[in-house]
């Protein structure tokens, strides 16, 4: 766990998990902001990537959905994670409020640029392999009665 002081605000970041995924490299996390919970996925390109971008690229114009669930309530949010900038890089992220303290469950559902209207060569010359088909990534982690995240199992 990562803890900055940015404008006299404490920002506490926990990377979930990293890991491949059809071509991409992938980290998601939370980072505590005062008493928003953000949540962020990156994708980057692995080398060789087969859709033709540059290793490390971020991947653009995915549409990524977050659902989060407290474990054993019927309390749950879903939304759209939109691409956005921070000083880190460009990320898909959403900030939420969870349900107080307890076990959360959390699915980022990744879908291919194709879902945005970003498409691809498919010439021989110059076209690019089929996007890859849409996944899921689930974690876990849990919030303390302090306001502390603490990581779970990834699948």
């Amino acid at each position: 766990m990562i803890s900055v002081t940015a404008q006299a605000e404490e920002v506490v970041n926990t990377t979930l998990a990293s890991m491949d995924k059809d071509g991409m490299n992938l980290s998601s996390g939370v980072r505590l902001e005062g008493k928003k919970l953000v949540l962020w996925s990156r994708s980057k390109a692995n080398a060789y990537n087969p859709n033709g971008y540059i290793t490390n690229d971020f991947i653009p114009f995915c549409k990524v959905t977050f659902e989060v669930k407290k474990v054993g309530t019927s309390w749950h949010q879903s939304f759209i994670a939109p691409m956005r900038l921070t000083q880190t890089g460009p990320e898909y992220g959403q900030a939420t409020v969870l349900d107080g303290a307890g076990q959360y469950q959390w699915t980022v559902h990744y879908q291919s640029p194709r879902a945005n209207g970003f498409y691809r060569h498919i010439d021989k010359a110059t076209g690019v392999a089929p996007w890859w088909k849409p996944f899921d990534l689930t974690y876990s982690f849990s919030l303390d009665s302090q306001g502390k995240i603490h990581k779970g199992a990834t699948s």
